[in-house]
């Protein structure tokens, strides 16, 4: 059963708001979610969105309806599917193989059309805080940190570090030139 304030939702607009969010390519804010449903004569458009506040609230509690932030300014956002959990197992899908973050967010939003940059930015952040994601060095000098899904290789000793093999190939040879051949 939906809560529904009668003078301005009939239970044929609860269902249209039920089907808005199923059908939805992305989630939607309120203002979104009213747009081209019946609305009675004389309601004015905030206690139109009132009156249908308490459909979304009642669709989040039975779990038929997921309720995320944007990321621009926190306003709610509403889809039938858990727009949260299906960026965080795209992104650890796709940082199979390490990736900058920006190719990661242009990946990321085919996913999800119309997410919020804030948004994918906050749930990558969120990835990387819970070891979910790792940051891997650049592959060139120029190029920035790369994301991947599994934690990036040790790094080699000092001394086996190319910006050291020189100097510890000369080490070497002056060593061998004290210690005598014969032995």
């Amino acid at each position: 059963m939906t809560l529904v304030d009668s003078t301005f939702v009939t239970s044929e607009v609860a269902e249209a708001v039920r089907g808005k969010l199923q059908n939805a390519p992305a989630p939607l804010k309120l203002a979104d979610v009213v747009k081209g449903l019946p609305k009675p004569r004389k309601t004015k458009a905030a206690d139109f969105q009132n009156a249908i506040q308490p459909i979304l609230d009642e669709q989040v509690r039975l779990g038929q309806a997921f309720r995320c932030p944007s990321g621009k300014n926190g306003d709610p956002r509403y889809w039938s599917r858990d727009e949260k959990h299906l960026l965080r197992e795209r992104a650890i899908e796709i940082a199979s193989t390490p990736l900058s973050p920006a190719a990661m967010k242009t990946k990321l939003k085919s996913e999800v059309k119309g997410v919020e940059p804030a948004f994918l930015q906050l749930v990558i952040e969120e990835l990387i805080g819970q070891d979910n994601l790792f940051e891997h060095p650049a592959k060139t000098a120029r190029g920035g940190p790369l994301l991947g899904a599994m934690p990036p290789p040790p790094p080699p000793p000092p001394l086996e570090r190319p910006k050291h093999v020189k100097a510890l190939n000369k080490l070497i040879a002056d060593c061998r030139k004290l210690v005598p051949s014969g032995r």
